[in-house]
């Protein structure tokens, strides 16, 4: 609940939420933007245009929530095989609080997106995916997000490594967070060669 955990200096049990949802924000927040940046014009086209960057963020939300439940049991299942098993209170704990690193990352792409924002798409642009690729391509914010993309991604798994190590041995931290990593990279490879079959096949 809402109360403190027992113990001396616990903190709330809800605290390790506050990075999740830091995150989860910031990502609708960078979709929100893009969206009223970018499709402004008034025509019908433009305003379902929006709505699918509205829908398409709430599915990436839900896709990173999921991804962080994948990593977490995945990390679970790997420290109970080495005999170092830990509570899923205390995985969930390191796995959210981890996540101040995707936090700090997407919250600078807002900014960044804010500070240096693309015009607004023309009904020309608008049939011209070339044209809005090129358009997002030039911003300091996409330049940010696929420069820092993997910094991010370390980021997140050195936090996991060390809140993990508080409990469990540091080796068999580092190994169970090493196994989340390669089980979500294993999942997303599979829906990546499923994409390219369907594709394919159609």
């Amino acid at each position: 609940g809402w109360r403190r955990v027992s113990g001396a200096g616990a903190s709330p049990a809800w605290q390790p939420l506050l990075p999740l949802a830091a995150w989860l924000l910031g990502a609708a927040a960078l979709a929100g933007v893009l969206a009223e940046t970018l499709f402004q014009d008034s025509h019908m086209a433009f305003a379902y245009a929006r709505l699918a960057a509205y829908a398409s963020s709430l599915m990436v939300g839900a896709m990173l929530v999921g991804a962080l439940a994948v990593f977490g049991l995945s990390c679970g299942a790997m420290l109970w095989w080495l005999d170092d098993a830990q509570s899923p209170g205390r995985i969930f704990r390191a796995v959210c609080l981890s996540s101040w690193a995707f936090a700090a990352y997407t919250w600078v792409g807002v900014a960044l997106v804010l500070w240096d924002r693309p015009a607004a798409l023309t009904a020309e642009d608008f049939g011209d995916l070339g044209r809005l690729l090129a358009r997002l391509e030039a911003m300091t914010a996409y330049q940010w997000l696929g420069g820092f993309h993997y910094g991010a991604n370390g980021a997140f798994l050195l936090l996991a490594v060390v809140l993990l190590a508080r409990a469990a041995k540091p080796v068999n931290a580092v190994l169970g967070v090493a196994f989340g990593a390669a089980a979500l990279l294993a999942i997303f490879s599979g829906l990546g060669v499923l994409a390219g079959a369907v594709q394919a096949a159609e």
